[in-house]
């Protein structure tokens, strides 16, 4: 049987819905094993076929790759975000942008890539695999009218531009739910009301915190 490492970049974001769910759910003739790491072990283990990597900014990774590569291990990078692409205000831009080179080598080397959206498909060698939620475990469900968004403080350009129709929902008296930093949400909103914020929930009570909602907004890639 095939095994296939697969490292996240995390445990509660793109890491756990573009690698851990998916991967550890799927029904496939293929072993998906996770770890948090890479070491010298890896390159010669001659039990792992092929290596897919989440969002590669380590400047050790592309000689690590070209190591892989030798030893005739197939290596895919995924990454759902275009890391290239980041605003100079956004929190995570200095820790992303001076990594950009071995970064953008990691995409050059590797054999496949997985993005999240076509805009990111640069290379000829890229699937895309959209971001999505399986509903039907959850059942049939209430109309409720609500609305919620869910994201962060590197989200703000998203959120900047959907701020005027949330301030015309609410004057509309439709409900309206913002999730993430409760405080820094509520300094973006001070004088809107029917607003509901809310703090981060554990990723795996996701679903219920946002299971009112019948349209859910999400921040851009």
């Amino acid at each position: 049987m095939a095994k296939v490492l697969v490292v996240p970049s995390d445990h509660d974001a793109c890491g756990y819905y573009r690698t851990r769910l998916p991967y550890s759910t799927i029904k496939s003739d293929i072993e998906f094993e996770f770890s948090d790491f890479l070491d010298e072990s890896h390159i010669t283990n001659p039990d792992i076929t092929a290596f897919l990597i989440q969002r590669p900014v380590h400047p050790e990774l592309p000689q690590f790759i070209r190591d892989l590569k030798a030893e005739g291990k197939i290596v895919v990078i995924e990454t759902d975000d275009n890391l290239s692409n980041i605003p100079a205000n956004n929190p995570w831009f200095n820790q992303y942008n001076k990594k950009l080179k071995d970064y953008e080598e990691c995409l050059r080397l590797a054999d496949y890539i997985h993005v999240a959206t076509p805009e990111h498909a640069k290379y000829d060698k890229t699937t895309v695999f959209y971001n999505a939620m399986d509903l039907t475990k959850y059942g049939k469900r209430e109309r409720t009218g609500e609305v919620h968004w869910h994201g962060s403080r590197s989200h703000r350009e998203s959120l900047d531009l959907i701020k005027p129709a949330i301030v015309e929902l609410t004057k509309n008296k439709v409900r309206v739910t913002l999730m993430g930093n409760k405080g820094w949400l509520k300094e973006q909103f001070k004088e809107v009301e029917f607003l509901v914020l809310k703090d981060w929930v554990k990723i795996e009570d996701y679903y219920m915190a946002v299971k009112d909602a019948d349209v859910f907004l999400t921040p851009l890639p």
